[in-house]
């Protein structure tokens, strides 16, 4: 990803993912955008339902009207999405490589950009309609429960007060832990170090008493049972 951002040559720069799709007339829209926005540092494709009909959405034509915001407005209104790689597009002037290779081994360099390009002017244009259309990955490519806890609060850190809030930085670790992770609770691979985040950071939420410990709970005996089974010897 930083190898792409420093071959970028035009003045904006938008990141996709290989397995996310556009609206049809979703460069059209950003386009007119910047012809108005020329100076803007970030502009966000918001993205829609996982669960929207692909062909729908694709064949829809979405509006080409945004809205500016600041940087609090900006995370409250993005919240858990700010970790979502296809909805930036940012100017590449606001770009810095060196700036963003400390967070290498996040997994949360698309969100480190955003905040760097976010906070150097405390604004941002986002589009009123969704221009992306997010596919789900495959379950267990990385430590899910690590990332949206540990991983997005050592991103965040640099920007208390500069110039985000605590309580917008606070609604962006709550919609990760309370909707990311609610999402794959069940199903994604679940170690030691990840139960440790999960507790580390959730104590503050009754998410983690109410679903995320009993979830936990149920997993560790089912895997301990299993275990069990396997070694021991049959007659």
């Amino acid at each position: 990803m930083l190898t792409c951002l420093g071959l970028g040559s035009g003045q904006f720069i938008w990141l996709l993912n290989d397995d996310d799709a556009i609206s049809h007339n979703a460069v059209a829209v950003i386009l007119s955008a910047i012809r108005l926005y020329p100076s803007m540092p970030l502009l966000w494709a918001r993205a829609a339902s996982p669960s929207l009909s692909k062909p729908l959405f694709l064949d829809s034509t979405c509006r080409s009207s945004w809205t500016e915001m600041n940087g609090d407005s900006f995370l409250t209104s993005i919240a858990e999405w700010i970790t979502f790689c296809p909805s930036i597009i940012v100017r590449r002037q606001n770009v810095s490589i060196p700036i963003l290779e400390p967070y290498l081994g996040s997994l949360l360099i698309p969100t480190a950009l955003t905040l760097h390009a976010l906070a150097q002017e405390n604004k941002a244009l986002v589009s009123d309609d969704p221009l992306v259309f997010p596919q789900e990955g495959e379950i267990g490519r990385y430590d899910v429960f690590s990332v949206f806890t540990h991983s997005i609060r050592r991103v965040c850190a640099p920007f208390q007060h500069r110039p985000f809030s605590p309580l917008s930085l606070e609604q962006v670790y709550k919609s990760c832990y309370i909707r990311v992770i609610g999402d794959r609770i069940y199903n994604w691979p679940l170690s030691m170090y990840s139960s440790w985040n999960l507790m580390r950071y959730g104590l503050r939420y009754m998410q983690f008493y109410r679903m995320y410990l009993p979830a936990m709970l149920r997993r560790f005996w089912r895997s301990r049972h299993f275990s069990l089974k396997r070694i021991t010897p049959s007659f």
